[in-house]
């Protein structure tokens, strides 16, 4: 499946970019650090990627 392809499927059944998913996943992965574990921005950051 070639790169366009599957950005167009996964934005058909996700509706959002894969861009976007990722992003809203790694500022929910961050959040949580923050608010669950009192990790600092820096360690939350790295930790999302």
């Amino acid at each position: 499946m070639s790169h366009t392809a599957f950005a167009q499927e996964f934005a058909a059944k996700m509706e959002v970019t894969p861009m976007q998913y990722l992003t809203g996943r790694r500022l929910q992965i961050a959040g949580q650090g923050l608010t669950e574990q009192g990790l600092t921005v820096a360690d939350a950051a790295e930790i999302a990627g």
